[in-house]
């Protein structure tokens, strides 16, 4: 299931250790560099501004030729989609181990990471770019986006971001947000974490969303239950190596204007 495949390319073959290609503050990267954090592994960092279209480069093209960040390089080997990421990394480096073994937890995880990644279109980036302004595409880009992209339904997503997303399209973004946290609200009244009583993939998956659904000024508060799971994550060490402790400190009201003005800017 994993998009795992080795390049043709020899410069990424000749990649020895694990090289992230990522960006700061990309909820996708985030819960990949979470869950390197929290396995206290030895990582290359190369850092990509998707607003600048450096994840249509020559050379990122050649690791990922979809485009989307991150990607994972590892001895050679490259892993894209950041669920698969974080699969890829519970099964080779397996200690600490973040997977349940239990079934019945393993399987409530599965669920949990695969909502993050297939909700994300749908439910949290039209609210985000929507919030903040933010486009990760130029109009002059789109034509070469559309060759590279095999996906329409990504193709489709990005000229809406660009033509501007309709009331309709936000405010479902906004209804299916607060049906996730209604769900994780239930769960978590009963249990510490997502998949049962021990921390793991599934809360990694989630916290960036919830994060940053929080910075931005969602109305998290008005599931507790939530808002002390976030807490939680937030008090571990690894959540500010993996985010950035100025991403933990920033409000909402301050976050919003300074990624506009760096926007316009740009």
């Amino acid at each position: 299931r994993m998009p795992i495949r080795t390049s043709t390319d020899e410069e990424v073959r000749s990649l020895d250790g694990l090289h992230v290609y990522h960006a700061k503050l990309s909820n996708s990267s985030m819960r990949v560099r979470l869950l390197l954090e929290e396995k206290g592994l030895t990582w290359t960092s190369h850092v990509l501004d998707a607003t600048r279209q450096e994840n249509l480069t020559d050379s990122y093209l050649r690791i990922n030729p979809t485009s989307l960040i991150p990607a994972l390089v590892h001895d050679g080997v490259v892993v894209t989609e950041s669920s698969d990421i974080l699969y890829y990394l519970e099964q080779h480096f397996p200690e600490p181990r973040f997977a349940p073994v239990e079934e019945r937890e393993a399987a409530k995880t599965r669920e949990w990471v695969d909502l993050a990644a297939s909700s994300h279109p749908t439910t949290f980036k039209p609210w985000m770019y929507e919030v903040t302004g933010t486009r990760t595409k130029r109009r002059e880009d789109m034509a070469r986006y559309r060759q590279l992209q095999s996906d329409p339904d990504l193709v489709a997503f990005h000229q809406r971001s660009l033509d501007g997303f309709s009331g309709e399209e936000i405010a479902d973004a906004v209804q299916r947000n607060h049906a996730i946290l209604s769900r994780m609200q239930v769960v978590l009244d009963d249990a510490p974490w997502l998949a049962g009583v021990n921390y793991g993939l599934a809360d990694i998956a989630w916290f960036p969303n919830v994060l940053l659904l929080d910075l931005l000024g969602f109305p998290t508060g008005d599931y507790p239950a939530v808002r002390r799971w976030l807490t939680a994550i937030h008090s571990r060490p690894t959540a500010r190596g993996a985010i950035g402790s100025s991403a933990l400190r920033l409000p909402g009201w301050l976050l919003r204007p300074i990624i506009r003005i760096r926007k316009a800017l740009r």
